[in-house]
């Protein structure tokens, strides 16, 4: 089983690295903003095993949601995408809760729900080679989330 998660850890750095959006930070010089695209990291997806606390596993898994979405974000240095992936038990379903937040300068309604069948994809076959999309193949290679394109 920690095969399956381990590719599935890889499925979602190369989402990351495929869509720059993700990786863009915005500094500011003389007063102006600008998008930087930074370079995909070695890792993408902390993961944060919560199997000892058993039952209590639930609340902290709670908890740390709740101080994920009350963190701020740093826009001029990024991430502006976080992800914690909580592993909840071991009981043979290999239970697992992602935590996804991003900056809304980097997801709108239509990037967030093509993210979201990106991941069930990569969540449904793991351990596929080939690059994961769950329709066309949609890459960001301008940084901006409205230039998306249904273009490979």
């Amino acid at each position: 089983k920690i095969e399956r998660l381990f590719a599935w850890l890889h499925n979602f750095r190369r989402l990351v690295v495929r869509h720059q959006v993700l990786r863009s930070s915005f500094p500011a010089t003389g007063g102006r903003a600008w998008q930087a695209i930074q370079p995909a990291p070695a890792a993408v997806l902390a993961v944060v095993d919560l199997r000892a606390l058993g039952a209590g596993g639930a609340a902290a898994a709670q908890r740390l949601a709740r101080e994920e979405a009350a963190r701020p974000f740093r826009l001029a240095r990024g991430p502006l995408l976080r992800a914690r992936l909580l592993r909840l038990a071991d009981d043979g379903e290999n239970r697992h809760l992602l935590l996804l937040t991003l900056h809304h300068m980097v997801s709108d309604a239509w990037s967030s729900d093509l993210l979201r069948r990106e991941l069930a994809a990569a969540i449904g076959d793991p351990v596929s080679p080939g690059p994961r999309c769950a329709s066309r193949c949609h890459t960001c290679r301008s940084g901006g989330v409205s230039s998306w394109t249904g273009r490979c």
